[in-house]
């Protein structure tokens, strides 16, 4: 997947992979372990919903993160 999108950048992956391992973690938990912003956090998810890699199911509070490619 990471060939197929060259244009993504390492901590957009780092976001991905943080996911991965956690779907139902907030942007703000993200960005405490990754020692960036919140908001930083939401810029690189937003990439990710972008090419249909990342999509949110449910609410912001009780939802959680769906991989659509791996």
């Amino acid at each position: 997947i990471k060939s197929k999108y060259p244009e993504l950048n390492d901590n957009t992956w780092n976001v991905l992979s943080i996911i991965i391992n956690n779907p139902k973690i907030s942007a703000e938990d993200i960005g405490k372990i990754m020692n960036i912003s919140g908001r930083m956090v939401r810029k690189h998810i937003a990439s990710l919903r972008e090419r249909d890699i990342l999509t949110r199911i449910g609410t912001n509070k009780s939802g959680y993160w769906h991989i659509n490619k791996e």
